[in-house]
């Protein structure tokens, strides 16, 4: 696996490292990422670009061009083939700024984002993990379309059980919290990595948080990875609530339910009373039931009482009950959307 280093490894250590993974996105997009983040009005960065595809020749030879002309540049060249979780890994290990922000090849950061990002991590010295708002642009895109996020933690990690709620390639966050927590991507999921490390986060009582401005423009196409591998992400992300959950069963010394019955919520109300750490509890239940219920008309005449007694939410509440009457899985977030617009 070759590395290109610039000069600029010499100087003093940048206070951000902005992480990206290549493979074989239009050159166009290619040029507007980059420059992006190059025209950025926070200066104190390293920019590490790993190319995950050796044939990416025009890819390759422009990355080189803006290596020469920009020291703050650092390319990784993967020998083959080795996908996105792999490549971020190997980018983060060779991360040595104190914040580290995603990009993506095919996605453009609003010139003030790097900077609202870091100033926000400043002084807010209990948050983990940063994000925005995005806008979505591309293929048949309103302009004004937006996606809006959850803003405080714990909202945040309430809507992680039912779905992804944080734009992967528009965070931020501590290096020094993945590595005093020992957390990294996790290399079992070649899709949905980020929702793993989310969630992995969540375990160690991390914190989220959310800039309610736009700092981030989406690019939608039916040529990325999210639509061309939708089923494989899908099947990911359940893979990860189930193993999640798990480990919140491990963790509280409690086993692990096939299936969620009032006999196990009279058991975490026992475990409650006991003093485990409910908290989680509480949320990883809600999401087991949202996904996991049979639909027979007994479980329904039982959701408003069991939600009551898993503290659900009046809003979360109508997601299930709408997901019985309407044999949809409404994910936390579109719900949100829904309800509130």
């Amino acid at each position: 696996m070759k590395v290109v280093v610039s000069e600029f490894l010499d100087m003093k250590e940048p206070r951000l490292s902005v992480l990206m993974s290549v493979y074989k996105e239009p050159i166009e997009w290619l040029k507007q990422s980059v420059d992006s983040i190059l025209q950025q009005t926070f200066k104190d960065f390293e920019f590490i670009i790993v190319c995950d595809n050796p044939s990416y020749t025009n890819g390759i030879d422009l990355l080189k061009s803006y290596s020469d002309k920009d020291k703050r540049i650092v390319l990784l060249f993967n020998g083959t083939n080795i996908g996105l979780t792999k490549s971020l890994n190997r980018g983060l290990a060779i991360a040595r700024g104190d914040y580290i922000a995603r990009m993506d090849a095919d996605d453009v950061s609003l010139s003030g984002r790097l900077e609202q990002q870091v100033q926000f991590l400043h002084t807010h010295p209990e948050i983990s993990v940063v994000h925005s708002y995005i806008q979505y642009f591309g293929d048949d895109i309103n302009e004004n379309k937006v996606r809006r996020s959850p803003l405080c933690s714990e909202k945040i990690i309430d809507t992680l059980m039912y779905s992804n709620c944080i734009n992967h390639p528009a965070v931020m966050f501590r290096k020094a919290d993945l590595l005093n927590n020992q957390i990294k991507y996790d290399e079992i999921y070649r899709r949905s990595q980020d929702y793993a490390l989310w969630l992995q986060m969540a375990l160690k009582g991390l914190k989220f948080a959310t800039i309610p401005k736009v700092l981030f423009q989406y690019r939608l196409s039916g040529s990325q990875i999210t639509y061309s591998h939708r089923a494989e992400q899908l099947a990911d992300e359940k893979r990860i609530k189930r193993d999640f959950f798990r480990k919140v069963c491990e963790i509280n010394k409690i086993e692990y339910p096939k299936q969620l019955t009032r006999n196990y919520i009279k058991s975490f109300r026992a475990n409650k009373a006991l003093g485990v750490n409910h908290i989680i509890i509480i949320r990883a239940l809600k999401f087991q039931m949202y996904y996991s219920l049979p639909k027979t008309i007994t479980k329904f005449v039982r959701l408003i009482p069991d939600a009551v007694c898993m503290g659900l939410s009046t809003k979360q509440t109508i997601i299930i009950l709408l997901s019985f009457i309407l044999d949809k899985r409404w994910s936390g977030y579109d719900m949100n959307y829904l309800i509130e617009k």
